[in-house]
């Protein structure tokens, strides 16, 4: 009697065992490269995926053994998400810290988080650290940016700055969209856009805003450090746990298919003080000591 007892303990354990395993959730994280910012975000995705969602299991991409089929992916970057889309087409996916949300065709099984500071944040930035200036030259394509330009037009009216955009349909065309920065322009800001700023171009307009003393707003500490005067950055631990959360709320769901933005979390900028003294532009000392980077 005692060995038929202990046999259907064990049974039973086996079968516990084998249902907890089954039910685990596997998540997937997908990167394609590895900074500072990345590791940080990374990691509070993974510190709040055990909060969100205990009974998951968060695997690295390049862990992962082939016979693993997760439940969700959660990819980190455009690159990153096109990686996820091709490995695990038709999976849920989250992709997080994207660029340019015109261009992201919207898929039933993938939620995208764009980093795109509010428009009229980043207008009120510009005029709090360059005051004088009321004409912002902008260069977009037209392919990828019409929208956010019409609405950067109508935020910049409602507080007296005038928005000169310059189109820019292929590389070949920026020399000539420099000079009409050049023309009717004060600064130029910059905004995500695959056309006009990539590897290739990205010297040539910090070279151009350098040599005529026309300050650039980058598109992140990086190109501060290279020579823009500012720009805003993110929080990313505040990120990451964005990922997470829009991932729990995927994996309830089932569906996918929406596009917002990044929340910003507190006021977080670049200031390259070099080239404000290069442009003879003097920056208030109180911006200068909040900034998280002087460079």
């Amino acid at each position: 009697m005692k060995i038929f007892v202990i046999s259907g303990i064990l049974i039973l354990l086996l079968i516990s065992g084998v249902s907890s395993v089954a039910s685990a959730k596997t998540v997937v994280l997908v990167t394609n490269s590895n900074n500072a910012e990345i590791e940080l975000t990374t990691d509070s995705i993974r510190k709040s995926i055990k909060e969100l969602i205990p009974d998951a299991s968060l695997i690295a991409m390049d862990k992962m053994t082939d016979d693993v089929q997760p439940e969700l992916v959660i990819s980190i970057g455009n690159s990153a998400l096109e990686i996820a889309k091709d490995k695990f087409p038709g999976k849920l996916t989250v992709g997080c810290l994207l660029l340019n949300s015109e261009s992201f065709k919207v898929n039933s099984n993938i939620n995208g988080l764009f980093l795109q500071h509010s428009i009229e944040s980043q207008l009120l930035w510009h005029k709090k650290i360059l005051p004088a200036v009321r004409n912002i030259g902008i260069l977009y394509s037209p392919e990828h940016n019409n929208e956010l330009i019409s609405a950067f037009e109508k935020a910049a009216s409602r507080i007296n700055l005038n928005i000169a955009k310059i189109p820019v349909n292929s590389a070949q065309d920026l020399p000539a969209a420099l000079k009409a920065i050049k023309r009717n322009s004060e600064s130029i800001l910059a905004i995500p856009d695959p056309v006009v700023y990539s590897g290739k171009t990205a010297k040539g307009v910090l070279l151009f805003s350098f040599r005529n003393k026309i300050p650039l707003v980058g598109l992140s500490k990086f190109w501060v450090k290279a020579g823009a005067l500012y720009s805003l950055d993110w929080d990313y631990q505040h990120l990451g746990k964005e990922c997470a959360s829009e991932a729990s709320k995927l994996l309830m769901s089932k569906q996918g298919g929406s596009v917002k933005n990044h929340t910003a979390n507190g006021d977080i900028y670049h200031i390259n003080n070099r080239t404000a003294e290069a442009m003879n532009l003097t920056l208030a000392k109180a911006l200068i000591k909040g900034a998280a980077n002087v460079y």
